[in-house]
């Protein structure tokens, strides 16, 4: 419509409002019992919230998110002035900030409304975040940039933290909801399952760690009015006087509606307050005319009322103390390919929630000692990470342009500014410490230990163009309790790269080591009665054996036939371990989010193994190659055998040219175990290997994070990864999503101004993609093996620093100073 007839369409439908006509005309159709039962629910009042949930990407780039800022804040603006008692309720601090730098008189005015209680602050989050794929400590960051903002520039923070149409929920959120100011909780998503109803519309959400938040999951949008009849029957209130353990549920118990009523738990008795939000989606814009006359006439026939959600989440906190408690995560029976999808922009995600924090420590630590902490530049660097976790960019369900360009703005540049922000800082960093703290140190690299826990670890540097020559004549490396410690040299296949390698004994956490590269007469090897390993290549199998385990690795297929333990001298292996697999993985809509739900009965060997060998068997690690390849993509599998670690290492490189195929490592074992154990945003959570009830079969793909584990009563084998989340477990098989390729989804052709990139690609992660897992076969549980610990240094690889000073007198030794080393240990 052309706006000039969108304006007095607009002014029309203001002059139907103000005269009293829409308030007479509702007041006549309530005549209707058709239209008096659907919203005249005598025991309800009903709360109308204006929203407009807006993407900040999505099928449009943020060039374009911008305009549709400017447009839905100021159309909300508008409608305060023009209809008496509207309120607007918008999330973001994002959003906000656009417009405080880009509008900085239409934001003074968004002020004034949030001081006079016509527009409200919801949500707490930087972004309306993704909240599956970012770590704990993102999420925790997510709710500080976005909590101080709102504080900052409208001296309050909201209690609703708001999650309209996130792919998820972590049973962790609580926790860090309740912790960071929120006290309630909102998402309609959950209404979109398609199997199983979520069993409450109101609930109190209960974390592991006892933290709870009053939530909230119902129907919203003006062409949902239906469901305010139905609210009644499913709002119920559970009896008074039951025990805290019959008030708990979760997907361990059969919370269909037939299996609740058999717990004849819930009154006669419902809660009397509707929340009933209204407002466009995705692209924002704000409430339609239409609507907000709608609503206005209800509530000059006391049928509602403008309000808010803080108003409306106040008002039923009175029924908390007779609701459920889910004592779980929140499942989404759709968008299980989302923590697959994208590969690239997961791993940069987890290189870069990687930097920020093991940069944050270091920089802390040398500030200690009088380095000028740059605060400025973390802060830039953790907003551009958090705006790329928006819960349409990070799971891959965007279109191209977000990710490659062209715009001012996209992912991969993000990524980018952020990896050589933090690259400038260690470098600021580690000189300062070198030429003001350690002045008469003589070091080749200098070492940062960015976990907490002591062990051995393994240090890999990677040797620079031109350096070759000189740091390739190192066999020996010098630590600071000067011991010679033995050097592995190598090519790794998958980069290309010369790099070198050693193992570190026993290092304290949050320290900073000086090493020194040297030449010896004589190779350094490992003292044999600690460090001890067998390798045998001959017959149609490699045999590796350490102190940890014993592997067999079959040439034909490159699956573990047998993986020992040896503390139990259990075999884990059942009908292999470490299983690559493909599966048709064609779903019926919304490629980019779903996997086909019937994945599994369409499995397909579209690889195959062309060679395996023996590549390096150092004093360091053994590794042995996998060559395989299909008719459009080829694969490269390193095992690498650590020495001295219970870990096997598995470096993937897939020149991945399929189409609508998905790819998986999965673990056929000889466990039985009733679950598997998976951590997910600071804390962990069990998933059963086999379902008990129809909410559990639905969870044939579920997200984790770091780690996950399987185990019995004598031996177990966890599986660490780096930048996968998508998982399933059945009987004694579990395993994980490693690469998809669904189209990417159709670009709004609204936006004729957006650029295009100069090829549009089809299908997602269609590029050479290099994967790292890793297999820790131990004794006991996951407890035992202290999975999260493995998991966690795992992924935060030691910080190295080349600290160009590889010319040295050779009778020189460096040795820790008692007066510094306290300054910069943090326990």
């Amino acid at each position: 419509m052309p706006e000039p007839e969108k304006e007095t369409l607009r002014k029309f439908m203001v002059f139907l409002s103000r005269s009293g006509i829409a308030k007479n005309l509702i007041r006549f159709l309530l005549f209707f019992p058709k239209v008096k039962r659907l919203f005249c629910q005598d025991s309800l009042h009903i709360h109308a919230v204006a929203q407009s949930h807006l993407d900040t990407c999505w099928l449009w780039s943020w060039d374009v998110t911008k305009r549709k800022i400017f447009t839905t804040f100021g159309n909300a603006l508008r409608n305060i002035r023009e209809y008496e008692g509207f309120k607007f309720s918008a999330p973001a601090p994002a959003h906000y900030e656009y417009m405080e730098r880009e509008h900085p008189a239409m934001f003074r005015h968004m002020q004034e409304m949030v001081q006079q209680g016509r527009w409200e602050l919801v949500g707490g989050m930087w972004v309306e975040s993704d909240l599956i794929v970012p770590c704990g400590e993102s999420l925790i960051r997510q709710r500080l940039f976005g909590q101080r903002y709102f504080l900052e520039r409208f001296g309050r923070m909201p209690r609703v933290a708001w999650s309209p149409d996130v792919f998820g929920f972590p049973w962790s959120l609580p926790q860090i909801y309740k912790k960071s100011g929120a006290d309630f909780f909102f998402t309609t998503k959950l209404t979109w399952n398609t199997k199983n109803e979520f069993p409450f519309p109101l609930f109190n959400w209960m974390a592991p760690d006892g933290s709870s938040v009053l939530a909230m999951n119902w129907h919203y949008g003006i062409n949902k009015t239906g469901f305010i009849r139905m609210f009644p029957t499913k709002a119920r209130l559970l009896r008074v006087h039951l025990p805290p353990s019959s008030r708990k549920f979760s997907y361990t118990k059969d919370v269909s509606p037939g299996g609740l009523e058999k717990l004849d738990c819930f009154s006669n008795d419902h809660v009397d307050e509707y929340l009933f939000c209204y407002g466009q989606g995705d692209g924002g814009n704000g409430p339609y005319e239409s609507e907000i006359i709608l609503i206005d006439a209800m509530a000059r026939n006391n049928i509602g009322k403008h309000s808010t959600a803080g108003a409306y989440f106040s008002a039923i906190e009175k029924y908390a103390s007779c609701l459920p408690i889910w004592n779980d995560e929140c499942y989404l029976e759709v968008h299980r390919g989302c923590p697959t999808t994208h590969y690239d922009v997961k791993q940069l995600n987890r290189k870069c929630e990687e930097l920020l924090i093991s940069i944050e420590k270091m920089a802390t630590m040398v500030a200690l000692m009088g380095f000028p902490y740059p605060a400025g530049s973390f802060k830039k660097s953790w907003k551009k990470l958090l705006f790329n976790q928006f819960h349409d960019i990070l799971p891959g369900s965007s279109i191209q342009h977000v990710y490659y360009g062209p715009a001012s703005r996209y992912s991969i540049k993000d990524y980018r500014e952020i990896i050589d922000a933090m690259e400038r800082i260690k470098d600021d960093a580690c000189s300062y410490l070198l030429e003001q703290v350690l002045k008469a140190t003589r070091c080749t690299y200098l070492v940062f230990h960015p976990c907490q826990w002591q062990g051995a670890i393994p240090i890999g540097i990677t040797m620079g163009n031109g350096k070759e020559s000189r740091d390739m004549a190192f066999n020996a490396v010098m630590d600071g309790s000067d011991r010679l410690l033995p050097i592995q040299h190598y090519h790794d296949p998958l980069t290309g790269e010369r790099k070198l390698e050693f193992m570190h004994e026993k290092v304290p956490g949050l320290t900073f080591h000086a090493v020194q590269l040297k030449v010896q007469d004589q190779p350094v090897v490992p003292q044999q009665e600690q460090i001890d390993w067998k390798i045998k290549t001959g017959g149609t199998e490699i045999f590796y054996e350490n102190r940890h385990y014993l592997a067999c690795i079959s040439k034909e297929s490159g699956i573990i036939t047998r993986l020992v333990v040896k503390s139990t001298g259990k075999n884990l292996a059942g009908a292999g371990i470490n299983i690559l697999r493909t599966f048709t993985d064609a779903p019926t809509g919304n490629d980019a989010w779903n996997i086909d739900e019937e994945y599994r009965a369409k499995a397909i060997d579209i690889f195959k193994v062309s060679s395996a060998s023996l590549l390096e068997n150092g004093p360091v690690f053994a590794s042995i190659i996998i060559d395989g390849r299909s008719d459009l993509s080829r694969y490269q599998l390193v095992y690498k055998l650590y020495h001295d670690l219970p870990w096997i290492q598995c470096d993937l490189l897939v020149d991945w040219q399929e189409e609508h195929v998905l790819m998986r490592v999965e673990h056929e074992t000889s466990l039985k175990s009733d679950h598997v154990t998976t951590g997910i945003p600071l804390a962990w959570i069990d998933r059963p290997t086999v379902p008990g009830n129809s909410h559990q079969e639905s969870m044939f793909e579920f997200h984790g994070q770091k780690w996950i584990s399987m185990s019995d009563d004598s031996a177990g084998l966890t599986m660490i990864n780096k930048a996968r989340y998508g998982f399933d477990a059945s009987e004694s098989r579990f395993g994980m999503s490693l690469l998809r390729s669904p189209r990417y989804p159709t670009t709004d052709e609204r936006y004729p101004e957006m650029e295009y990139p100069e090829h549009l690609m089809q299908f997602t992660d269609q590029r050479e993609n290099h994967l790292t897992w890793c297999l820790v076969p131990h004794d006991g549980t996951w407890k035992d093996a202290r999975a999260w610990v493995q998991g966690t240094i795992f992924n935060y690889s030691p910080v190295v620093w080349n600290a160009n000073n590889a010319h040295y007198d050779e009778g020189e030794k460096w040795k820790a100073n008692d007066s510094i080393l306290p300054r910069i240990l943090v326990t």
